[in-house]
């Protein structure tokens, strides 16, 4: 195997188990499930949301639940990290956008 092919299998292994890191760091290595939302609001303007679900919740098994709103120009991620981390500890998050 060439040199440059060496490095061109390495750079695509180096993607991929960083794609893997990532999703799980983002998802609390499936502790938590996070669902993207789209409603109307009451002016009929679309919103968007993330909702943090933990593990193990259900209609039958429910959690206490916390609404994220961000403050002025920040967006639903900027709230992600702190959703996800109430998430781990069994709380169901609306982050609002």
């Amino acid at each position: 195997m060439t040199n440059g092919k060496k490095m061109t299998a390495l750079g695509a292994g180096l993607i991929l188990a960083g794609g893997a890191l990532a999703y799980g760091i983002q998802t609390g290595w499936g502790q938590v499930e996070i669902q993207d939302l789209r409603f109307t609001g009451t002016d009929g303007q679309l919103m968007s949301a993330h909702l943090y679900i933990p593990r193990g919740v259900s209609k039958d098994h429910p959690a206490p639940g916390i609404l994220a709103v961000h403050g002025y120009i920040n967006s639903r991620e900027s709230q992600g990290d702190f959703a996800l981390e109430f998430a781990r500890r069994g709380y169901v998050v609306l982050n609002l956008d």
